[in-house]
């Protein structure tokens, strides 16, 4: 018999492998929300151990001067707590929305898995917020 809370969400599309877990789900979402927060991720708790995070557009701008070479600087509200921000070549900083949530399987006690999907922005950036937050979350670990 499982000793996941009722309140986990039972799993039922395709599995990622890097996003399974034997850890506790109390665990596994307390270093969620600390990982999210690390990368400047805005989030709002949805439901039991669902997040819906934004990450904010980034306020870079680029000034020219026909005397200065080419300058780029950020304006952000909170420096502190700067959003993360890929590779130029695909990540424009235009704002990021998605979900993240733990979830269980039905006949699988004590497997977990943190469930994403995108629900506004462009998928690439979506996909390296993505892996990048699965990564610091090191979920094989015991």
């Amino acid at each position: 018999m499982s000793t996941a809370p009722d309140s986990i969400s039972i799993h039922d599309g395709t599995v990622d492998p890097a996003s399974l877990t034997c850890r506790p789900p109390g665990d596994v979402f307390v270093d969620l929300l600390h990982t999210l927060r690390l990368l400047g991720v805005t989030v709002h708790c949805d439901e039991s151990f669902r997040l819906v995070c934004i990450r904010r557009e980034s306020r870079t701008f680029q000034i020219r001067s026909p005397s200065l070479p080419s300058l780029i600087f950020s304006v952000n509200a909170d420096p502190s707590m700067d959003p993360v921000y890929g590779d130029p070549s695909f990540d424009h900083g235009e704002e990021v929305r998605f979900m993240m949530e733990i979830c269980r399987f039905r006949h699988l006690a004590d497997l977990y898995l943190v469930d994403s999907r995108l629900m506004r922005g462009p998928d690439p950036v979506y996909q390296f917020l993505r892996t990048k937050i699965l990564g610091l979350l090191r979920l094989s670990k015991a």
